[in-house]
C-alpha cells in the first residue's frame, strides 16, 4: 500500500463520527480511503454539513510519534495487519502494536476471567495457557490483574498478545509493569487507542471486542454474572467464535458467570485442555488459516453515479419512511422498490451527516432531532 494511502486511512478513521463500522462501509464503497474523503467534500456540500478530517500534518505528526516510541501503527490493508480483525464489520481497521507483530497473524485463542480470582482458577488459567500454547495457539488476553496475567504468564514461551485498553505505551495496571515488558520482549502488545490515551474504564468493553475479535475462540475461566469478561464471551459469541467457560462450584459467587452461559447454551463446558482442542479442530475451518492479502476492500462499481436530484429523491423517501422505531434495513428497500446497493449508499450519507442511527443489530433509525 502506497505511504500516501496509508496516512489517507488514518485521516479517513479519524474523522468525528467515523467509527470502525462507517469506516469500513466507506471503504468497501469506496474501496480507497483517498476516494473516500473526496466523497465527504461531496457530502458535505450535498447536506450542507461540515465533515472535515484533521490536517495532514495532524496524521504526520501521529505517525512520527509513533515511530519515535518504537510503536508499529498497523493499518486494514498493511500485510501485518492481524487478518482476523477484518472478519468482522465493528473490528478496528486500525491498531498500535509493539513487540512481535508476527503473532498476530497466527492462529490465537483468548483466555479471560475475574481480576479477583480464586487460587484454583488463577492455576487453571496458567495451565490452560501453557499447554493450549504447547499446541500451537498464541494466547490472547487483556494484561488486568487475575486471569489475564496468568494467562499472559503461561504462555510468554509459546507466544502472548496483551489487548490493552489504553495507548501501548502505558502498562496497566502498575503491578503488571514486569510483565508488560516481558511480553514486549517475547510476544506483542496492541490498542487500537492512540498513543497518550490514558486508562479509563470505559475503554475496556471496546478492548474486550479485540479480545475477542482476534481469536479463533474464547475461555472464560472464572467470571461473575456481571463481568467485562462475559462481555468478551457475548462480543465472541456475536461473531460467531467458538465460546468455552470452566464450570464453577453453584456456592461460589466467582464462576456463576460460567455456569449461566454454560447452562444457556452459549459457551460449551471445559473439563481439560483436550475439550478446547477437540472442539477447535472438529468445528473450526479456521484452525490453519494462512491470509495472504489483507487488503479486503474493493470499490462497489455496481453503484450508479446518480445525479442530484435523484439522490435527494431517494434521500427524501428513506427520510418519509423512517421513524425513530428501529427498521430493517431490507424492509426500507423492499418499501421503497429501488436497488439495494443505492439505498445503503443513501443510508451511509444520512448516517454521516447525523440523521440517522443504527443499534447495534443494525437496524435503522431516525435521530431524535429529526
Amino acid at each position: 500500500m502506497k505511504n500516501t494511502e496509508r496516512v489517507a486511512r488514518l485521516q479517513l478513521y479519524r474523522t468525528k463520527n467515523i467509527g470502525s463500522v462507517t469506516y469500513n462501509k466507506l471503504m468497501a464503497r469506496f474501496g480507497c480511503a483517498t476516494g473516500a474523503l473526496e466523497n465527504l467534500q461531496e457530502i458535505n456540500k450535498r447536506y450542507r454539513k461540515n465533515i472535515s478530517p484533521p490536517k495532514i500534518s495532524e496524521i504526520n505528526k501521529e505517525f512520527e510519534t509513533a515511530e519515535n516510541t518504537n510503536v508499529k501503527i498497523l493499518i486494514s490493508g498493511d500485510e501485518d495487519f492481524p487478518y482476523m480483525l477484518t472478519t468482522y464489520n465493528s473490528l478496528p481497521p486500525i491498531i498500535f502494536a509493539k513487540g512481535n507483530i508476527e503473532l498476530l497473524n497466527k492462529r490465537s485463542f483468548s483466555i479471560v476471567g475475574a481480576r479477583n480470582s480464586s487460587p484454583m482458577a488463577s492455576r487453571y488459567a496458567y495451565r490452560y495457557a501453557e499447554i493450549l500454547g504447547n499446541f500451537g495457539l498464541t494466547i490472547v488476553s487483556g494484561l488486568a490483574r487475575g486471569i489475564d496475567t496468568q494467562a499472559h504468564l503461561g504462555s510468554l514461551s509459546t507466544g502472548t498478545i496483551a489487548v490493552m485498553g489504553n495507548c501501548v505505551n502505558t502498562p496497566y495496571p502498575k503491578e503488571n509493569a514486569k510483565l508488560y515488558e516481558d511480553i514486549i520482549s517475547v510476544g506483542c502488545v496492541i490498542s487500537e487507542m492512540p498513543i497518550g490515551t490514558k486508562p479509563n474504564a470505559k475503554l475496556f468493553p471496546a478492548r474486550n471486542r479485540i479480545i475477542a475479535g482476534l481469536s479463533l475462540g474464547t475461555l472464560v475461566v472464572e467470571a461473575e454474572i456481571k463481568s467485562g469478561s462475559l462481555i468478551t464471551a457475548k462480543m465472541a459469541n456475536d461473531m460467531g467464535r467458538d465460546v468455552f467457560a470452566i464450570p464453577a462450584h453453584p456456592t461460589d459467587s466467582r464462576g456463576r458467570g460460567c455456569n449461566k452461559i454454560i447452562k444457556d447454551g452459549t459457551a460449551s463446558l471445559v473439563e481439560v485442555p483436550d475439550d478446547v482442542i477437540n472442539q477447535l479442530s472438529v468445528f473450526n475451518n479456521n484452525l490453519n488459516y494462512n491470509p495472504i492479502n489483507n487488503n479486503i476492500f474493493t470499490p462497489d462499481d455496481f453503484v450508479p453515479k446518480l445525479e442530484e436530484s435523484e439522490i435527494n429523491k431517494v434521500h427524501q423517501d428513506i427520510i418519509k419512511l423512517l421513524t425513530h422505531h428501529p427498521m430493517d434495513v431490507d424492509e426500507i428497500i423492499r418499501q421503497i422498490d429501488i436497488p439495494a446497493k443505492i439505498v445503503r449508499t443513501v443510508l451511509l450519507e444520512l448516517e454521516l451527516v447525523e440523521i440517522i442511527s443504527y443499534t447495534t443489530s443494525g437496524l435503522v433509525q431516525l435521530l431524535p432531532s429529526r
